[in-house]
């Protein structure tokens, strides 16, 4: 979980403009450590009932809640990834890149931003 919010870190503290390259695509693979232990502990919990597994399992999760929330209520990240959201369409990204800034972008907590709050039909 560190060296994720380490990852998160370095991406939201980037001076450079946010672009899809510099954002969103580390931000992708941000946490894959982690990831792949999750994998492994969720594989050995989901096969082994054992009540000392399942402690281990419950009290992790809110430190992995905790530990999400702190990535998708960066309000920093969350702003270089409304910027390429913005200009998704006209940035020449592909059809994929474009699907991940959306993805990306609708999974955050974050406020909307301007251009879809001006255009929604209440």
């Amino acid at each position: 979980m560190v060296q994720q919010l380490a990852e998160v870190r370095a991406i939201a503290d980037n001076t450079a403009a946010a672009t899809f390259e510099n954002t969103l695509l580390p931000l992708e693979t941000s946490g894959a450590l982690l990831e792949r232990a999750m994998q492994a502990f969720h594989g050995v919990t989901g096969a082994n009932t054992d009540p000392a597994l399942q402690a281990a399992k419950s009290a992790l999760a809110p430190k992995l809640a905790a530990h999400y929330d702190a990535i998708h209520l960066n309000a920093k990240l969350f702003a270089r990834v409304s910027a390429i959201y913005e200009k998704r369409e006209a940035s020449g990204l592909d059809a994929e890149s474009k699907r991940l800034a959306q993805v990306t972008m609708t999974s955050s907590c974050a406020p909307e931003p301007a251009s879809r709050r001006r255009t929604r039909k209440n």
